[in-house]
């Protein structure tokens, strides 16, 4: 494990000379930690009392309290928990943002789907009083007024309802950012389907199917009787059922315009040509990227990468990558970007998002 743990990382990790064989220690002990806080700690927990917990170091987390040395202050805890600390490496390394600076943010992925709080440090629910089940009867919750400044709510599901929850969130396109946005997807989808499932509204009164019904001139009027005596038609509702049947079919084919739309409307279609239009400004975007970042930040392009990006199915972003192959494969050989690049495809968002207006992309420009 050592000798695997110094092959892969030893030029990504910096250490002091004297320290190179505890490489393997500095990995478990500092780098691993130092992102764990990043991305999961809470902004209310301190980083060190996090780091201990989650490496199992209890003499951190708790002071030592000596038989005879008297009462502990709050300053010598904290004071021997710096002393710990030092030992363990906890703080060697930073998080160090794309301008160079320190990124002390803490629990930046927290929100995500399947990402919770350590049970340990999830806050406590003061005065919460379980109410008997009554069989056969739905529990009625008693509503009652929000915190003041409260931003998140709990929401409790049974384990096969959390399981299906966690299975659309695989499946959005998009990927939702959150659970957040989950839930607003599918209330979103819930709504349009009620709507869709309501019933037209039916006429008052029966269609007159006479062109004197027609709200034109009489000199119109006069144009229109000569034109279908013309055509020999005789039945006016045939004529605007084929009218109406042709033009149903022209919309269908043309289908909305995708180039147009803004990047976040076009997650709202389901057609393979808001995918498509997706993709392609994801390729684009992912391009633009590696042209202004140094080497070590810039993105091999392939389905796996293009998938966490903007979404779609691995068949689909396949096709696409194909039609622009030859345009890929002559960025990858212009900025030595090698194939296997950048593995941890999951992070892509974190440093590409696609632009919202459609005039980002020069494809639609010259519009």
């Amino acid at each position: 494990m050592r000798e695997a743990a110094d092959r892969h990382f030893h030029d990504l990790v910096p250490v002091r000379d004297e320290e190179r064989d505890a490489l393997y220690t500095h990995l478990l002990r500092s780098v691993y930690a130092t992102v764990a806080v990043s991305w999961y700690a809470p902004e209310q927990v301190k980083a060190i009392a996090y780091i201990a917990e989650i490496q199992g170091h209890r003499l951190v987390t708790t002071a030592e309290r000596h038989p005879g040395a008297g009462k502990v202050g709050e300053e010598d805890v904290e004071q021997q928990q710096r002393n710990y600390a030092s030992a363990l490496h906890y703080f060697d390394y930073v998080v160090v943002a794309s301008d160079g600076t320190i990124d002390r943010r803490q629990g930046r992925k927290l929100g995500e789907p399947g990402v919770e709080v350590l049970e340990i440090f999830q806050p406590k629910e003061k005065g919460v009083r379980k109410e008997p089940k009554l069989e056969g009867r739905p529990l009625k919750k008693k509503k009652g007024k929000r915190k003041e400044g409260a931003t998140f709510s709990l929401i409790r599901l049974a384990i096969p309802t959390r399981d299906r929850f966690d299975d659309l969130s695989e499946r959005m396109v998009p990927y939702p950012q959150d659970q957040d946005e989950v839930v607003r997807n599918l209330m979103d989808g819930y709504e349009a389907a009620t709507k869709a499932a309501t019933p037209l509204p039916q006429p008052t009164e029966p269609l007159a199917w006479t062109i004197d019904a027609l709200d034109v001139s009489a000199q119109q009027l006069q144009e229109i009787r000569t034109y279908l005596l013309s055509q020999q038609v005789t039945d006016l509702r045939a004529l605007v059922t084929s009218w109406l049947l042709h033009e149903a079919e022209k919309m269908k084919q043309e289908g909305p315009h995708f180039a147009a739309m803004p990047t976040s409307q076009l997650s709202r279609y389901r057609q393979e040509g808001a995918t498509k239009e997706r993709l392609r400004r994801a390729i684009y975007a992912i391009m633009q990227w590696n042209r202004a970042n140094e080497p070590r930040r810039r993105w091999f392009l392939n389905v796996s990468l293009l998938k966490a990006l903007a979404g779609g199915r691995k068949d689909l972003i396949g096709a696409v990558l194909k039609e622009h192959q030859a345009e890929v494969d002559q960025h990858h050989q212009e900025f030595n970007i090698p194939r296997g690049y950048n593995k941890h495809t999951e992070l892509v968002q974190e440093d590409i998002q696609l632009p919202e207006e459609p005039d980002a992309y020069p494809w639609n420009r010259s519009r």
